[in-house]
């Protein structure tokens, strides 16, 4: 915990104001804030494709993803 506290330490402010800090930019934007997803590229695909693929192969999904700490 001291690396955790040595990172806060050496900012500009705590890590804790950081919502109120972003509630004020947004409140101080004349336009709405448009939220942007981002380019899906061939990477995420394959991931995404590797991921339903295993899920389909494996014969307990669910015990799988338990034993994998995603569950």
């Amino acid at each position: 915990m001291s690396l955790l506290r040595d990172i806060r330490r050496t900012g500009e402010s705590p890590g804790a104001d950081l919502w109120p800090r972003l509630q004020g930019r947004l409140a101080a934007a004349d336009a709405p804030v448009a939220l942007e997803m981002p380019p899906v590229t061939w990477d995420v695909l394959v991931a995404g494709a590797l991921a339903v693929l295993v899920l389909a192969l494996v014969p307990d999904p669910g015990r799988f993803l338990a034993a994998c700490g995603l569950l």
